[in-house]
């Protein structure tokens, strides 16, 4: 009885950790993340620099964005190949500049 349960958690722990492998989200290439940074900070992709990316957690990728001499904090999320836009903030503490679209899902 003790083999068998000890045997459960085993297959149990190696089946999650393969699910969690599946479902993280993807750490794109530094070219793909521009241009999320970019879309997000309504620039184009050669005008943003990207440093510092990290996984946050399984479901999201956080890094800096430099745009308008300007730092940005930005994240997307998402699971395996699927992942969201990026949303950006400024680390400034200033308000997105006026060239910038302010992004909806903040209001």
């Amino acid at each position: 009885m003790r083999n068998g349960l000890i045997s459960l958690i085993f297959i149990f722990a190696a089946a999650s950790s393969f699910a969690n492998d599946l479902l993280g989200v993807k750490i794109f290439a530094v070219d793909i993340i521009k241009e999320k940074a970019g879309f997000a900070l309504g620039v184009s992709a050669n005008e943003v620099g990207i440093s510092n990316v990290r996984r946050a957690d399984n479901l999201t990728v956080k890094f800096n964005a430099q745009a308008k001499n300007r730092t940005f904090q930005c994240y997307y999320t998402g699971a395996g190949e699927v992942s969201s836009d990026a949303l950006c903030s400024p680390l400034d503490g200033q308000p997105m500049p006026t060239s910038i679209p302010i992004n909806p899902l903040y209001h």
